[in-house]
């Protein structure tokens, strides 16, 4: 039955005799509740687990971790064992496509029973199950991603991404992954009285919005920004020391905010040009950058008001007459904390 949008729980009383519309109001009531307030108060994206991995050995089958998983529309779906997903069917006669691991929440009636005066059977239960799959279309509405894999038409087998920040044909790419409980925050930063409210974003291997910076940097140039809205991306250091290695020259959107959580490493490698360039309004912080010799300027400071504090860059013998570590072409900007040393192997690989 439709059942009015009012939430009525249940008063139980002596001499009250509930009915099959009681009891539904009285679990909706609280379906209900625990919907809005997965759905308002806590972002929508996966919880905990879901890891895609591998097969062992490796074949054209992934296996995705249980897992947990809130959707927009604040339901939770829940998987308590591993899933095996088979991708060869999606193996394009041409060229390539990609196609989207995903789970989404299902109910699922079950436990039949008789009833004689009727002459057939009905369902007692409807039990959540929760449906762990392979698509080619890109996630929608309450379709949680759990990775993607760009699949080769010559593919034999998909295997881990050897580079997790820059996946290739035929491996597993989890940087689109979105978590609950991050994206959807609203931090007011409040250092002084005039500062301006920031939407933050996080990058990281886990409980992030996102695993690579590329994919945050797209993602928040996106967004409406100005002087009293700005967006702050907070990267968190990898384990064991592992470095970041951007794939190609980036830009700091205006009135954004990159900021490394744990003096994280960036390594670049083999790539020609300014390779971290500031725009107005816009802060680079708390990094190290490991350089090889391809480039003309590791940060340029060209956005009006924007401030570079807490960096240190290491390179090897460089010989250019033009090159700097860092370089400033306005004047309306902020320096605090730069430092230039020799390579350090600890530092990233040459």
């Amino acid at each position: 039955m439709a059942l009015t949008s009012v939430l009525r729980r249940l008063k139980w009383l002596q001499w009250l005799f509930p009915g099959q519309t009681d009891l539904e109001y009285e679990q909706a009531f609280w379906n209900t509740k625990r919907q809005r307030h997965l759905a308002s108060d806590h972002s929508h994206g996966i919880s905990s687990g879901f890891e895609v991995t591998e097969d062992a050995p490796v074949s054209m089958t992934v296996s995705v971790a249980a897992g947990r998983a809130v959707d927009p529309s604040g339901d939770d779906d829940q998987v308590a064992a591993a899933t095996d997903v088979d991708l060869t069917a999606f193996i394009p006669g041409a060229g390539s496509q990609t196609v989207y691991i995903v789970v989404y929440f299902s109910l699922v009636e079950t436990s039949p029973y008789v009833v004689p005066e009727l002459g057939t059977s009905q369902n007692r239960y409807y039990v959540e199950t929760p449906v762990v799959q392979a698509q080619l279309a890109a996630p929608a509405g309450d379709v949680i991603e759990l990775a993607r894999v760009e699949i080769d038409t010559a593919a034999a087998n998909i295997q881990d991404a050897a580079n997790p920040d820059d996946p290739q044909d035929d491996e597993i790419d989890m940087r689109y992954r979105k978590y609950a409980n991050t994206k959807g925050l609203s931090l007011q930063v409040s250092v002084g009285a005039a500062d301006s409210p920031l939407a933050t974003v996080t990058v990281g291997e886990t409980n992030c919005d996102f695993r690579d910076i590329a994919t945050a940097l797209a993602y928040v140039n996106v967004l409406t920004r100005s002087e009293t809205h700005q967006v702050t991306i907070l990267v968190f250091g990898k384990a064991n020391g592992a470095f970041y290695t951007p794939g190609a020259v980036m830009t700091i959107p205006a009135y954004t905010h990159l900021i490394g959580v744990g003096k994280p490493t960036l390594q670049y490698i083999g790539l020609a040009g300014n390779l971290i360039t500031t725009s107005t309004g816009s802060r680079f912080e708390g990094f190290e950058i490991s350089v090889d010799d391809s480039w003309t300027n590791v940060v340029l400071l060209q956005g009006a008001h924007s401030v570079v504090r807490d960096i240190t860059v290491r390179y090897g013998d460089y010989t250019s007459s033009v090159a700097y570590a860092f370089k400033i072409t306005n004047s309306y900007v902020m320096l605090e904390d730069l430092k230039v040393l020799a390579f350090d192997a600890t530092k990233g690989s040459r």
